[in-house]
């Protein structure tokens, strides 16, 4: 089975550095609740993660490393990112730092994820955003379960979809698919 991976808000933390650097460059200070959508971060926020080094500052999420190990022991993983190829450099070296070879391969699609996971052959996906799950599971008719995040506390569980609130529950999710042979 091959599991593609998203890289923000599942294995790195974006959403802190987002609002840690909003508060550098707009002086204004938001809880987590708050960021409820890419728009509550203006554009120089954005800007300034994506091209000056924001990236390489992230924190990994809790679990990630052991997720990926126990994930990569079973499966064939992917990590399958929004981020664009100037983001190719800063990306390998955080994988490098914090998950050290717990993956087969990355890819950088700057945009959606639909082609990338369909080339792939991708039988899950991992991933928090609004967008790109039901874009995914919809097109490819593959599993995928959310990982919570404020941003997409809008989209309900359906018979693709299933939450996960971080990847401690998400590998239950996958253990939970597995027994109900829903998974390649």
């Amino acid at each position: 089975m091959l599991v593609a991976v998203d890289l923000d808000d599942v294995l790195a933390d974006l959403i802190s550095c987002l609002i840690r650097t909003h508060e550098e460059i707009v002086g204004e200070q938001l809880e987590r609740s708050q960021a409820t959508s890419w728009d509550v971060f203006p554009p120089a926020v954005h800007d300034h993660v994506r091209y000056e080094g924001g990236y390489g500052t992230l924190l990994p999420l809790p679990y990630a490393r052991e997720f990926l190990g126990w994930l990569r022991e079973r499966h064939t993983v992917h990590i399958v990112t929004y981020r664009g190829a100037h983001a190719q450099q800063v990306t390998e070296n955080w994988l490098a730092q914090h998950v050290d070879g717990r993956f087969d391969g990355l890819h950088l699609t700057g945009g959606g994820k639909v082609d990338a996971c369909r080339e792939l052959g991708a039988d899950l996906i991992v991933d928090d955003s609004y967008n790109q799950i039901p874009a995914v599971t919809d097109a490819l008719q593959i599993p995928g379960i959310l990982i919570d995040t404020p941003m997409n506390q809008h989209i309900q569980e359906s018979a693709l979809v299933r939450r996960a609130r971080g990847l401690r529950q998400a590998r239950r999710v996958i253990e939970d698919l597995q027994r109900e042979d829903r998974l390649a």
